[in-house]
């Protein structure tokens, strides 16, 4: 709460007053005035002209009146104005005037911020915005997501939270979109949690769309160009694939391919020379790593044994 001086305003509003008041009287002056010439000019003991004047006249009084309350509620109203409160419960995050301190209309005397919840803006690539559900308009319902402190990963501190809109526009830098994510009870007044402070970093765990019949590849098994080593399981020969990254993260690959059988075997080792058709001998598995030979085939002019791990790629999902 912020108190300005309150005398000049309590004596304009006095002001205000009188002068209502006078209007008023006026007011029934003319009433009067005009109902007594309206009478008269009946007898024909006053011309017209006189009758017009009056009720020119009781119209302004009643102007006047119009224009003095207008200046008592104005007047009012800069006298409310001395106590300023804030629009919300919430707290002083700066301070821009002191005690004192002289200050006008539209100096701003500081900034606070909300403590019933807070929001947070949370970017999301263009490349992820096809694989999440957000909301774009008022009636759509809220995503439920999850906060991680940033400043300590391993403390195991989350926050839930609710994206509720996303920003109409896309970053002209980084042409990403954020999501407003709202977090309830921030500073664990009710619930006694860990608070979340104004300006702390955090991490956003979304729930993303169900991929159907698509693969996770091992990173490790994609190669240059986006290409993988896969094995015919009949016979035993190798064969490369260029693939489309459907999605990607720290671990796998995912894509979606038809003509990727479910079961095939997909080869985890980048190899110097293996040509396609290279025949692959299994080798039995030791200390947990499978390895097989990759020999070439009768077409080829030269080969060099390669030891490459192999697995079973049925990640299909």
């Amino acid at each position: 709460q912020t108190v300005w001086e309150a005398a000049d305003y309590e004596t304009a509003l006095q002001s205000a007053e009188a002068r209502l008041l006078g209007a008023k009287a006026s007011l029934e002056l003319a009433k009067a005035n005009h109902a007594r010439n309206e009478e008269v000019v009946k007898e024909n003991l006053i011309p017209q002209t006189e009758a017009d004047l009056s009720a020119a006249n009781l119209k302004q009084a009643e102007a006047d009146v119009q224009s003095a309350d207008a200046q008592v509620a104005r007047a009012k109203r800069d006298l409310e104005r001395t106590h300023i409160l804030a629009p919300f419960d919430g707290r002083v995050r700066q301070r821009l005037v002191g005690l004192g301190q002289l200050v006008g209309a539209g100096i701003p005397l500081g900034s606070i911020f909300a403590v019933d919840y807070a929001e947070v803006r949370l970017p999301i690539s263009s490349r992820e915005l096809p694989f999440v559900d957000l909301p774009s308009l008022l009636e759509d319902p809220p995503v439920s997501v999850v906060l991680h402190d940033a400043l300590d990963m391993y403390s195991g501190k989350t926050w839930q939270a609710r994206i509720i809109r996303t920003e109409g526009a896309l970053n002209e830098d980084s042409l990403e979109l954020f999501a407003i994510a709202r977090v309830d009870d921030p500073f664990a007044r009710l619930s006694g949690d860990t608070p979340l402070r104004i300006g702390q970093p955090v991490t956003a765990v979304i729930q993303g769309r169900v991929l159907k019949d698509v693969y996770a590849l091992p990173r490790v098994a994609v190669h240059e160009l986006d290409q993988i080593n896969l094995v015919n399981a009949v016979d035993l020969t190798l064969f490369r694939k260029t693939i489309e990254k459907l999605w990607s993260d720290e671990e796998h690959i995912v894509v979606q391919d038809a003509s990727i059988e479910n079961g095939a075997w997909l080869a985890t080792t980048h190899l110097v020379y293996a040509p396609d058709g290279t025949k692959v001998e299994i080798i039995p598995d030791m200390n947990d790593t499978t390895m097989s030979v990759a020999e070439p085939n009768e077409n080829e002019k030269a080969g060099t044994d390669t030891q490459k791990n192999s697995s079973n790629s049925d990640g299909k999902s």
